[in-house]
């Protein structure tokens, strides 16, 4: 006589196989978290030496600005009006 599962046996089997199917799908899960939670940090690390870049460049030009003002006397830089 051929040996026929119980309907416990079948019903087991396929909750585990279920139960393996969403194991591997939390896994990818957890997996895909930790690839983006990198992402993120690698462009917030990105974005903060862009900030300090524009910081520093700002002060140059700052610093070139107050230069180019004390080296050009307020009379010469101001423009003579045409006679009338």
């Amino acid at each position: 006589m051929a040996y026929a599962p119980s309907w416990r046996v079948v019903m087991n089997e396929n909750v585990m196989g279920k139960l393996d199917l969403l194991i591997g799908m939390v896994q990818g899960l957890q997996a895909d978290h930790r690839s983006l939670k990198e992402s993120m940090d690698s462009l917030k690390e990105s974005m903060n030496a862009q900030g300090e870049r524009i910081a520093r460049m700002e002060g140059r030009l700052d610093e070139q600005s107050r230069i180019l003002v004390a080296l050009i006397p307020t009379q010469l830089a101001a423009v003579p009006r045409p006679a009338a």
